[in-house]
């Protein structure tokens, strides 16, 4: 699928935001513990008030249960959700001229 100059910058662009934005969170996530000292439980009781907020504010009616139930952590999330990037971006330049500008 041929598409221009900007329209391959901008396919760049988004890639490059999802890996750097994955990238830091992964980081984050890594090096908080080992740097403020504190456990990986005690990272969580500390983040639960502001979770509670959110769930109660009512904004995310989905958060809650996901909260409630726990979610399982997965090791494919950078694969799937870069898959869901270059999905998105493949229908979008599917969806006709305006979609390949």
């Amino acid at each position: 699928m041929a598409v221009g100059r900007l329209t391959a910058w901008r396919i760049l662009a988004a890639f490059n935001d999802y890996m750097t934005g994955f990238v830091i969170r992964e980081a984050q996530e890594r090096g908080a513990p080992r740097e403020e000292g504190i456990s990986e439980a005690e990272r969580a009781a500390l983040a639960e008030p502001y979770i509670r907020e959110l769930v109660a504010g009512g904004e995310f009616p989905r958060l809650g249960p996901m909260i409630e139930e726990g979610v399982q952590g997965a090791d494919d999330n950078f694969e799937r959700g870069l898959g869901w990037v270059l999905d998105g971006i493949e229908a979008h330049l599917r969806g006709g001229p305006e979609g390949r500008s």
